[in-house]
C-alpha cells in the first residue's frame, strides 16, 4: 500500500484529483449543487458569485449555469485543471484562480453579491486567526448586504460520537472510503483508494491535517468579523452544517 501523509492541502488535492469526478459522480454532483443554488435565489437576489475551495467546480458550474457571472478558486492546481475542463465541457465561461483561502484578498481584484465556502473547505484552516483571517477576507470581497454561505461536516456530531467513516462510494473500477482519525484538537482526514482493475487490487492512502469547526465556532467567529443574521440548517442526524451569514451594511 502506498502512504501519503501531508499537511499541506493543495498536495492531498492535487494526489486526489485524478478521480475525484469519478469518486463523487460530477453529474449527479452538480445537479444537486444546482439544487442548492436554486433555493438560494428563493431566499435572495445575486449576479455575481465566488465559489471558495471549488474543487472540480460542481457548485461554479450550477451558479453560471444559473445566470450567475461566477469566479471559482481553490489551491490546488489539479483541482483548477480539471474545473476548467469541466466549465468547457459545459460551455461555460467561468473565470478559474488558482488561490488558496489565505490569498485571496491578493489574488481577487473584484466583489461579489454571493460567497460560497461549500464541501468542507472551511477546516482546512487549523487556527482560529485563520479562519477569522478569512471571513474577514470574505466580508471585504462581498458588496454591502451581501451573503455568505458556508457548508462544512457536522463535526458536532462527528466529535460527539467519534465517527470514523465519512463516505465509502465505488465506480466500475475504483472503491474509495473516506474516513476520520482523531488527533486532538485536529482531526486526520484520510481517503483510501482501491483500484479493482489491477491483479492484485492496489491501494493508495493520502491524508491531511483539518480543524473540527463546531457551528458555535464558526458563528462566534462570524460575528466577530462583521457579519449579521445567521441561518444555520442542521439536525443530529445530519452529516453537514450549513450556516448562512450577511455582510453587515
Amino acid at each position: 500500500m502506498c502512504k501519503k501523509t501531508n499537511n499541506d492541502a493543495s498536495v492531498f488535492y492535487n494526489d486526489i484529483s485524478e478521480n475525484y469526478d469519478e469518486m463523487f459522480d460530477f453529474e449527479k454532483d452538480l445537479a444537486s449543487a444546482e439544487n442548492v443554488v436554486a433555493e438560494l435565489k428563493k431566499q435572495f437576489e445575486f449576479k455575481k458569485a465566488l465559489d471558495i475551495g471549488c474543487g472540480t467546480g460542481s457548485f461554479t458550474l450550477a451558479l453560471a449555469r444559473g445566470g450567475v457571472a461566477t469566479t471559482g478558486i481553490d489551491l490546488s492546481s489539479s483541482m483548477i485543471a480539471a474545473a476548467k475542463a469541466n466549465g468547457l465541457a459545459y460551455g461555460l465561461d467561468i473565470d478559474f484562480i488558482n488561490s488558496g483561502m489565505e490569498q485571496m484578498l491578493r489574488n481577487i481584484n473584484k466583489k461579489f453579491d454571493l460567497i460560497m465556502c461549500m464541501g468542507n473547505t472551511l477546516p482546512h484552516l487549523l487556527t482560529q486567526k485563520d479562519l477569522n483571517s478569512m471571513l474577514d477576507a470574505c466580508r471585504k470581497l462581498l458588496n454591502p448586504g451581501g451573503h455568505l454561505v458556508l457548508n462544512l461536516l457536522n463535526y458536532d456530531r462527528i466529535l460527539d460520537s467519534k465517527e470514523r467513516i465519512i463516505g465509502i462510494t465505488k465506480s466500475e473500477n475504483h472503491e474509495f472510503i473516506r474516513f476520520n482519525d482523531f488527533e486532538e484538537p485536529y482531526v486526520n482526514f484520510n481517503l483510501l483508494e482501491i483500484d479493482w482493475s489491477t491483479k492484485p487490487p492496489t491501494h493508495k492512502l493520502v491524508s491531511t491535517k483539518l480543524y473540527p469547526y463546531t457551528h458555535l465556532e464558526v458563528e462566534a467567529a462570524l460575528l466577530k468579523t462583521g457579519f449579521v443574521s445567521f441561518k444555520r440548517q442542521m439536525s443530529d442526524k445530519s452529516k453537514s452544517t450549513t450556516i448562512i451569514a450577511k455582510r453587515n451594511n
